[in-house]
C-alpha cells in the first residue's frame, strides 16, 4: 500500500489531504487482506516524494526546496520529530515484518542554508538521513526496505548503509544483472523491482513484458534474489488494475522459471522462495486465479479481450501502442520535453528565441502535416475497441491528450502565420486587428479543450483513483496560454489604434 503521506494521521489533525486514506479505510484494507490470505505491507516515503505532505501549509516549512516542495529538508529541526511520530503511527497499524521506507529520487540535496551549513556532500547528507530513518524503523520492530536508485547514484555510500536493509533494485524500464550483483556483493538482500507500466509512456505499454519485465525477473531468479516487486503508480494511459495483472503474471512466471510457457502464453502460480544469503523467506508471492492452479493465456488474446476488439483488429492496431511509433507520429511529445530543457536556463532561453525561432516555421509545418494521420489512428483505436466502455475511459484520456497536443500544434502554427503577416510588412490597422482577434479566438478554443480534459482527469481521480499529474500539467499550460492570450488582446487593441507591434515582442508570442 503505497501512500507516501496521503493519509489522515490521527497524530496530525491538520493533515487531511483530499483523497487520502483514513484509519478506518486502512483497517478495512487489512481485514480484506486477511480474508483473502494476503499480507499487507505499507510503503511510505521519508525524504523525496513528500509533495502530498508539503502541499499542506502547516508543513511547508519542512521543504528542502520551497520552489519545488517535493523533498523534506534533512537538516530542519522539525523533520525528525515529525517523521518519528509518523513512523510510530504507521507501525501501530502495520502487521507486516517489512516496511518500505522509499528514499528514492531525493535529488534536491544541499539546496538550503541549513544543509549547506553542515558542510556534508550530497552523498553523506543522504546517508545520514536515511540511516537515522533505518534505525527508527528497526526500533519499531520492522525490517526496512530502501529503494536503491540513490545508492547507485552515490555508490560510495553503499558500504555505509545498514546491511539488514532490503534493497529494492528499482528501475522504471528494466533492471540489470550488474545492479543486483553490486548490492549482493555488499551483503544486501535484494528485491528485483521493475514497473508494470513505464512512467514516461503515453499509452499503455503492451511491450513492457518482453522488453523489461521478463528479462529482469529471469536474472533475479538466476542470481538468487529474495523476491520480486512489481511497481505501478500511474493509473492512466489506458492502464488500471484490471490489466496490470497480465504484467504481474508474466513477472511471477519468469521468476519461477516458467520461461518456456512465457513464449506463446503466460503462466503464473503461487510460490515462495528463500533468500540465498540470509535464509529469510520472501514476504509474499502473487497468486493468480485459485491457489495452486496456474492461469495461462496468450498476450494477444488478453489484450484483444480486454479492449473488446477482434484479434485481427488488435493485431492491426498493436503497433499504435508502441511508444516509439507514437513519438514518430506526434513528435511534439519529444519537442515539448526539449523546450522545457531550453527554458531551464537563461542562456538556453536566449538561444532558443534568438536562433531557433527562425527555423520554427518549418518545424511547425512538419508537425501540422502529421496531425490528420495522428487523428486517424486515434479514431481507429477508439472504433475498434468495441466493448468494456467503463475501462475505455482510461484509454480515451491519453488519446484525448494526444488530440489536445495536435490542437496545440495547430494553434502554434496559426500564431506563427499571424507573426509572419504582421512583421516585417505592416498590415492596415483593420486587417491586422482582425488577424489578432482571430488568434485570440483560436487560443480560446484551445484553452477550452485543455480545461475540459483537465476536468475529466479530476473527475476520474475523484471517483476511480486516477492520476492527477496530467490534469496538473494541463492546468499549468492553461495558465500560460491565458497569459499569452491577454498579451495578444493587448496588441489587438493597440494595433487598432495604429500603433506598431514591436517585432521582438511578437516573436515571443
Amino acid at each position: 500500500m503505497y501512500v507516501e503521506q496521503r493519509f489522515h494521521f490521527r497524530s496530525f489533525p491538520q493533515h487531511r489531504p483530499w483523497g487520502g486514506i483514513t484509519p478506518a479505510q486502512a483497517a478495512e484494507t487489512q481485514r480484506l487482506c486477511d480474508k483473502f490470505g494476503l499480507k499487507l505491507q505499507w510503503a511510505t516515503n521519508v525524504f523525496g516524494h513528500c509533495d502530498g505532505l508539503l502541499a499542506n501549509e502547516a508543513f511547508r516549512h519542512l521543504a528542502e526546496d520551497i520552489g519545488e516542495g517535493e523533498q523534506l529538508c534533512p537538516s530542519h529541526p522539525g523533520t525528525r520529530p515529525f517523521l518519528r511520530t509518523m513512523l510510530r503511527e504507521f507501525a501501530s497499524m502495520n502487521r507486516g515484518k517489512i516496511w518500505i521506507i522509499g528514499g528514492d529520487e531525493a535529488r534536491a540535496l544541499n539546496r538550503c542554508p541549513r544543509c549547506q551549513k553542515r558542510k556534508l556532500n550530497d552523498a553523506d547528507l543522504y546517508l545520514d538521513h536515511m540511516q537515522w530513518v533505518i534505525r527508527e524503523t528497526k526500533r519499531l520492530g520492522k525490517r526496512p526496505v530502501l529503494a536503491g536508485d540513490m545508492l547507485l547514484k552515490h555508490p560510495q555510500i553503499i558500504s555505509g548503509t545498514d546491511k539488514d536493509t532490503i534493497i529494492l533494485d528499482w528501475h522504471y524500464d528494466s533492471g540489470s544483472r550488474e545492479t543486483i550483483q553490486l548490492f549482493q556483493k555488499h551483503g544486501f538482500d535484494v528485491l528485483a523491482t521493475t514497473s508494470s507500466n513505464e512512467f514516461w509512456r503515453t499509452l499503455y505499454p503492451f511491450d513492457q513484458v518482453k522488453t523489461a519485465i521478463e528479462p529482469f525477473m529471469r536474472e533475479a531468479r538466476a542470481l538468487g534474489c529474495m523476491g520480486i516487486c512489481m511497481s505501478a503508480w500511474e493509473l492512466t494511459r489506458g492502464a488500471l488494475m484490471d490489466n496490470h495483472w497480465e504484467h504481474n503474471a508474466a513477472a511471477v512466471a519468469a521468476y519461477e522459471g516458467k520461461g518456456a510457457e512465457c513464449g506463446s502464453g503466460l503462466s503464473a502460480a503461487t510460490g515462495l522462495r528463500h533468500s540465498k544469503h540470509t535464509g529469510r523467506g520472501a514476504e509474499a508471492a502473487p497468486t493468480l486465479g485459485h491457489p495452486g492452479k496456474a492461469v495461462s493465456f496468450s498476450r494477444r488474446e488478453f489484450a484483444a479481450r480486454f479492449y473488446g476488439s477482434p484479434r485481427a483488429d488488435y493485431q492491426r492496431l498493436k503497433r499504435f501502442f508502441d511508444e516509439s511509433y507514437v513519438r514518430r507520429l506526434n513528435p511534439f511529445l519529444m519537442s515539448a520535453h526539449l523546450r522545457r530543457q531550453f527554458g531551464r536556463t537563461e542562456s538556453g532561453y536566449l538561444f532558443y528565441h534568438t536562433f531557433a525561432q527562425s527555423r520554427l516555421r518549418g518545424v511547425l509545418k512538419q508537425l501540422a502535416a502529421r496531425i490528420e494521420p495522428a487523428r486517424k489512428i486515434v479514431r481507429d483505436i477508439q472504433r475498434s475497441a468495441t466493448s468494456r466502455r467503463f475501462y475505455l475511459e482510461f484509454l480515451d484520456l491519453p488519446l484525448d491528450l494526444l488530440e489536445v497536443m495536435n490542437d496545440r500544434i495547430e494553434t502554434l502554427r496559426f500564431l506563427r502565420e499571424v507573426a509572419d503577416r504582421l512583421y516585417p510588412h505592416r498590415l492596415p490597422a483593420a486587417a491586422g486587428t482582425r488577424l489578432l482577434k482571430a488568434a485570440v479566438k483560436r487560443m480560446e478554443q484551445h484553452i477550452a479543450r485543455c480545461e475540459k480534459l483537465a476536468s475529466r482527469y479530476d473527475r476520474l481521480a475523484a471517483t476511480r483513483g486516477g492520476s492527477q499529474l496530467d490534469a496538473y500539467r494541463l492546468r499549468k499550460q492553461v495558465g500560460e496560454l491565458r497569459l499569452v492570450k491577454g498579451y495578444v488582446q493587448y496588441h489587438a487593441r493597440t494595433y487598432a489604434k495604429g500603433v506598431d507591434v514591436p517585432s521582438h515582442e511578437l516573436w515571443y508570442v
